[in-house]
């Protein structure tokens, strides 16, 4: 019920200019131009970290699998867009399939020093680009959805790899930049779905848009800034509900006790 409360906004943004309160043609332009530009933000973002990795190793390697997920889901999404004929989503696959390379590369040299590295690139932009080939020519739309969708999900719950951990110690590590910057892309492109009324792009967005919230309920919980409490997660993390129980009462009891122990305003008054 929660999350499809939070699906209100753009719905209601929809059904307004559709009914003609707002002007369509004026809100298909602007979501035309911000889909694709925060999209293109989002590739982007992480360069400079990778930079920083590739010039100063530290011994960890990159999300190595999480480049490989999104380059599928590019060579899905620009074929996809190649047969429906839609140039602004065929152009911000390619350039974050581009990207993608680039990343790849990076984690390459990480991996195995310098050697080899501009074969490494040529070869990998080879196979991505034939994979685009074959799946615009042989793959229906059904198929490339399904894999867009798929793709989606896995990108959105990556961060999410130690939710347990986050709800536990109420400590993340997850990026606040890029988390909000996934959720404020999840939305527009929800809202640019629902005007086009095209399903391979919603189901991914809505996806998409309600683990971004997810992860911004983790950042809110892990600064004590959320009013109710979402330990309750724990009992999709395999936890037991008598363990969840016992947490949440424990730290009703913390919260108790410090309460107790802070002194009140008259005593304040008379140490004053």
């Amino acid at each position: 019920m929660y999350f499809g409360y939070l699906l209100r906004e753009p719905l209601l943004i929809v059904y307004s200019a559709k009914a003609g309160l707002l002007d369509l043609e004026a809100l298909t332009n602007f979501l035309a131009t911000a889909c694709p530009a925060i999209t293109v933000v989002q590739f982007v973002a992480p360069a400079p970290l990778v930079y920083q990795a590739v010039i100063k190793p530290s011994g960890s390697s990159l999300p190595r699998l999480c480049y490989w997920a999104q380059a599928a889901c590019n060579i899905l999404g620009a074929a996809y867009a190649i047969q429906i004929g839609n140039g602004i989503v065929l152009g911000t696959n390619m350039f974050g399939l581009f990207f993608q390379i680039i990343y790849l590369v990076a984690d390459h040299i990480i991996r195995n020093g310098n050697g080899r590295w501009l074969s490494f690139a040529v070869q990998i932009a080879a196979v991505l680009n034939t994979s685009l080939i074959i799946s615009s020519l042989g793959s229906p739309v059904y198929f490339l959805g399904h894999g867009i969708t798929a793709c989606n999900i896995f990108l959105s719950a990556a961060p999410l790899g130690s939710v347990k951990m986050m709800l536990s110690s109420k400590k993340h590590s997850l990026s606040i930049g890029l988390t909000l910057l996934g959720l404020v892309s999840n939305a527009l492109w929800t809202t640019f779905a629902l005007v086009m009324t095209d399903l391979v792009l919603l189901f991914p967005s809505v996806l998409g848009f309600w683990l971004s919230i997810f992860q911004v309920l983790l950042l809110l919980w892990s600064n004590s800034l959320l009013p109710f409490d979402i330990s309750v997660f724990l009992l999709l993390c395999g936890d037991t509900r008598e363990t969840v129980l016992n947490e949440i009462v424990g730290k009703i009891d913390k919260q108790k006790t410090e309460t107790s122990l802070a002194p009140t305003d008259c005593e304040m008054a008379i140490a004053g």
